[in-house]
């Protein structure tokens, strides 16, 4: 990577450590590493567990945890960080959930997972033969995401399309459609979709998903607008215009409501 020091997600990075060196990875979000050579130990409180070669520690952030390089010799690490806020657009609503909420995943984290498992040869892969593009480069590691963090979505398939009911229906939908394309469904959309009345519709989104849907529509527009308000050269007014104010006044004043700062502070704060 030349030298580069970036925080960018989905981006991979080069690490080297001296023999007995310590290195604190972890940043907001997730982090992936990858022993590259040598050997390292994951080191916390009431924790230390080795990391041979090729093996693959995931953590995410908050979670009290360095990496120490053996005495004997240099380690290298490689990594790359994901934030689930940031992926507004491509994911479904069970996989952020499992992304948001880092604290409830079993086992507790951090993870050392071992060169045997698939996520971590995908990561070897990856470094090995890297993709030709950028976008190739990212998609490899949104998969050792998915084959790390990300269990099948069990979706009715056993059932013929003639059974299902209007909730198996929603269910499908929440585990099939990115946040985004929810987002641009309404709600009398969602019920023509799932075969039943808004009202009906509306009774479903609550008791199988566990949240009402203007309170879910809510985070996925908060969501959307912080994601875009990321983007280098993003301004308030077009984000405005993206999540559905034509009057960017209106949109900050929502915005503030949501975060608890105003669009243009809240840019500068998660840009730092």
């Amino acid at each position: 990577m030349g030298g580069v020091a970036v925080s960018s997600q989905l981006f991979l990075q080069t690490k080297r450590l001296l023999p007995g060196e310590e290195w604190s990875p972890l940043e907001k979000g997730w982090t992936f590493v990858q022993v590259g050579s040598g050997e390292a130990y994951v080191l916390g409180p009431n924790l230390a567990i080795a990391c041979p070669a090729g093996s693959l520690f995931v953590s995410a952030g908050g979670v009290p945890a360095q990496l120490r390089s053996s005495q004997i010799g240099p380690s290298v690490m490689h990594w790359f960080r994901l934030e689930a806020e940031a992926m507004f657009g491509v994911l479904t609503l069970p996989e952020r959930r499992r992304l948001d909420q880092s604290e409830a995943v079993t086992p507790k984290l951090p993870w050392v997972l071992s060169p045997e498992t698939e996520a971590a040869r995908q990561f070897a892969r990856g470094v090995q033969a890297p993709a030709t593009t950028s976008l190739g480069q990212r998609s490899r590691w949104l998969e050792v995401v998915a084959l790390a963090l990300l269990p099948a979505v069990s979706i009715h398939q056993e059932k013929h399309e003639t059974h299902l009911d209007a909730g198996d229906r929603l269910e499908e939908l929440v585990a099939c459609l990115t946040d985004s394309e929810l987002l641009a469904l309404s709600s009398g959309q969602l019920a023509e979709i799932c075969h039943c009345e808004k009202r009906r519709l509306l009774q479903l989104f609550r008791e199988r998903i566990g949240v009402s849907l203007p309170v879910q529509q809510s985070f996925w527009r908060k969501s959307k607008a912080c994601a875009l308000l990321g983007q280098q050269g993003a301004t308030v007014a077009t984000v405005a215009l993206a999540c559905g104010y034509a009057d960017p006044d209106a949109f900050s004043a929502w915005f503030r409501r949501q975060t608890g700062m105003s669009p243009l502070p809240w840019k500068r704060e998660n840009s730092k």
